[in-house]
């Protein structure tokens, strides 16, 4: 049995800054050592960043009434572990206990200030242990820079590893050397309010999951609204409290604490477990940590982005890039590629080598000294021709398919030479978890009426053995054609392949089309598809008959250490690799009639940029409201709405005179920006247009949770009397002088 893991409030050294802002210790991480201003991914201000960090009586904050005990260390690591690895002899911290801080009937403000001190304590103790005239902390400067980690942060499971002593390393995340743990964050220790709890990581928070004390899946709620139908229908069955209004807001989750619920957001369960996957990858390394790369699925818009970055600035982590699932696979697979052919060449050398010695011997005594050159020159001129026929045939088309438990990737990489260049991509909201959630729903509904089963369960813990039950019939499923379910009034005696192939039609239909799709955007044809990797527990299912393919199950995690590795300028990477990605989903503004014009289109590599000419509408039309979408649907409310600028005063002149000229950049950290000026066509006009709109330029997404309400407040304050038009030619009769 797994010791319980705790997660301690003095892991989090705290700042000045923070104790102004009244943050808790457990999230001051986002204050220290982290960058406020990055090129890929800026870490929003703590104003920006929407974390409940006060508790009230009605917040849950997981800083307000933690006490930890002395005999445990956090990770399940030896007590002679530090922050910064193995403790210098010598060197004597003065950092106290902090389970003795506060009693129990302390007011918050008074534990919170106790503990701030404590942690001034701490960090200072930290920073003494490392000046730079201290001759046991004193090292190279290649030892002292800080490595950059790739974290794949899945659904289910999280994984972690970083570029160590010339390779890639998975990073150990428990006292077991468990490379993967559950994506899960719980509360333990006591189960009413008395002080004593504990926030759990991993194996630990797994097994309070049917108490409803823990969270799981965090990944799936991120930056998504209250009105998704696949959240509606799976958040049936999760142990843990989730509310959907259905109104377009952030979903609200809650832990089971005593005899209450008590809320907290998914960026805050991101952050702790990235937080802990952090600590993780220092105590292996020996060295602070600052700086990772995350992998995202290809359905993550760029929202969802901008959380996850958020989530990572609130565990202490700087994002250096969020690499895409097929990206980082073919990355790590170009690396492989180019070290065999490099091998393979130095093989071929040493052996052509030793041939021509041996047959220069053997011409010494027979032939004369001008043939044997002769001979010499021809190898040489045979050579470069047989390096142009294998490099015209090196060039590799790899199929990246991942099918995790909520998301499905789908992508075509072409690798050439240590280059992976990302040639289609595709991704999709669903995963297992879906499939699994059908089999629910087909259990619990009466075959005849189509109707909810009057007998069917509604309480969370009955449903959750319920889904966890065909779960576990789904895997078995892989390897017979039935399975017995034990016996119980909603599940029947017996599940075949056959109903659940039914059940799930509609999911591998969609599978299916992902991959049609990404063939036909690289312009490839089945054949020409040299690799298929395979990722993901739902590649095991036979109905997606893709088992010609290989499994590779910690390529996602590598590649992104190789990004990281690359991206840091760590010493020993091969300095030719490279990854070219491309933009997951078309970005376009809002056009008359609600209307979605795409001006970057999917694939376009990055960096890329791209302008389009819009007009007015109306004659005289005073300003210009230019709303950001991203998404692959021609109506704008089915999209993702990413933020809007106004255009204003727009000069006076007849509809569809003047020129609007929208420009959306990706620079090659993935940042967008939109540039917006105003233009007026060459000409003599009796009436003087007036003074043009200076230039103006937004970073992207621009608004918060809740955009979809912001739509909303545009089209009740605007309608349509702001809303803008391609251009195609300045209309006719337009008052000009004669010439």
């Amino acid at each position: 049995m797994v010791r319980p893991i705790l997660y301690r409030l003095a892991d989090c050294p705290n700042s000045s800054l923070c104790r102004r802002l009244f943050l808790p210790p457990l999230l001051s991480p986002l204050l220290r050592d982290v960058p406020f201003v990055s090129s890929e991914f800026p870490t929003p201000s703590c104003a920006a960043f929407p974390l409940q960090f006060v508790r009230t009586d009605q917040q849950l904050s997981f800083s307000s009434s933690f006490r930890t005990g002395a005999s445990y260390q956090p990770l399940g690591f030896p007590q002679e572990s530090s922050l910064g690895g193995t403790k210098q002899p010598g060197v004597k911290s003065k950092k106290r206990d902090i389970s003795a801080q506060f009693a129990p009937g302390a007011s918050f403000p008074a534990q919170m200030a106790d503990l701030m001190e404590s942690e001034d304590f701490f960090h200072q103790a930290v920073t003494e242990e490392r000046r730079p005239g201290d001759p046991s902390g004193a090292k190279d400067d290649v030892s002292r820079l800080s490595p950059a980690i790739g974290i794949d942060l899945g659904t289910s499971y999280s994984r972690v590893a970083v570029w160590h002593e010339g390779e890639i390393k998975l990073v150990p995340l428990d006292e077991n050397n468990n490379t993967e743990i559950p994506s899960c964050v719980g509360l333990g220790g006591s189960p009413d309010d008395s002080p004593g709890e504990n926030i759990l990581i991993g194996w630990p928070a797994f097994q309070l999951l049917p108490q409803g004390r823990a969270i799981h899946r965090a990944r799936r709620i991120v930056g998504r609204v209250d009105t998704d139908e696949s959240l509606q229908l799976g958040a049936r069955f999760w142990p843990f409290l989730v509310q959907l209004p259905g109104i377009g807001i952030r979903p609200v989750i809650a832990l089971k604490k005593g005899d209450r619920w008590e809320s907290v957001n998914a960026e805050e369960v991101l952050a702790l477990q990235l937080h802990y996957l952090r600590r993780a990858a220092e105590r292996f390394l020996g060295r602070d940590v600052s700086d990772a790369v995350l992998t995202s699925p290809a359905a993550f818009t760029r929202f969802q982005c901008g959380r996850l970055a958020a989530a990572a600035a609130a565990a202490g982590l700087r994002v250096r890039r969020i690499v895409a699932e097929p990206n980082a696979v073919g990355l790590l697979y170009a690396a492989q590629e180019k070290q065999r052919e490099s091998a393979r060449r130095k093989g071929t050398g040493r052996s052509e080598a030793a041939g021509g010695a041996g047959k220069s011997d053997r011409g010494k005594g027979t032939g004369a000294p001008g043939e044997q050159k002769e001979s010499g020159r021809g190898k040489e001129t045979e050579g470069p021709k047989s390096d142009e026929k294998e490099s015209e045939d090196k060039e590799k088309n790899v199929l990246v398919f991942h099918l995790g438990s909520g998301y499905c990737s789908v992508g075509i990489v072409c690798i050439d030479d240590g280059v992976s260049q990302s040639r289609a991509i595709a991704g999709a909201a669903f995963g297992t978890d879906d499939f699994v959630n059908n089999l629910v729903a087909r259990a619990l509904t009466d075959p005849r009426t189509r109707a909810p089963a009057p007998d069917a369960p509604t309480d969370r813990k009955t449903l959750f053995w319920l889904w966890q039950t065909y779960r576990e019939a789904m895997v078995q499923l892989s390897e017979s054609e039935f399975v017995d379910l034990p016996e119980d009034p909603a599940l029947g005696k017996t599940l075949s392949r056959a109903e659940f192939e039914e059940s799930n039609e509609g999911l591998f239909r969609a599978c299916v089309d992902m991959v049609t799709r990404c063939l036909a955007d690289a312009r490839l044809k089945p054949r020409e598809v040299q690799e298929v990797h395979l990722l993901g527990g739902g590649v095991r299912i036979n109905k997606l008959e893709v088992r010609k393919g290989r499994e590779y199950d910690d390529e996602l995690v590598k590649g992104a250490a190789l990004e990281a590795a690359i991206a840091g300028g760590v010493p020993g990477v091969d300095t030719g690799l490279l990854l070219l990605q491309g933009i997951n989903h078309p970005l376009g503004i809002k056009v008359e009639g609600d209307v979605f014009q795409p001006i970057l289109s999917r694939n376009a590599l990055i960096p890329t940029s791209r302008e389009l000419i819009f007009t007015t509408i109306k004659d005289n039309q005073e300003q210009a409201i230019i709303q950001f979408y991203e998404g692959e649907q021609p109506v704008v409310e089915q999209n993702v709405f990413l933020g809007c600028l106004q255009v204003a005063p727009l000069p006076r002149a007849r509809a569809g005179f003047p020129k609007i000229i929208v420009c959306l950049d990706v620079d090659a950290g993935d940042a967008l920006r939109a540039h917006a000026r105003v233009e007026m066509p060459p000409g003599d006009y009796e009436d003087p247009p007036g003074p043009l709109p200076e230039p103006l330029v937004v970073k992207l997404p621009s608004v918060d949770v809740g955009h979809g309400w912001c739509k909303e407040a545009l089209r009740i304050k605007y309608g349509t009397s702001a809303d803008v038009r391609l251009y195609e030619t300045a209309p006719t009769g337009v008052r000009k002088k004669d010439a």
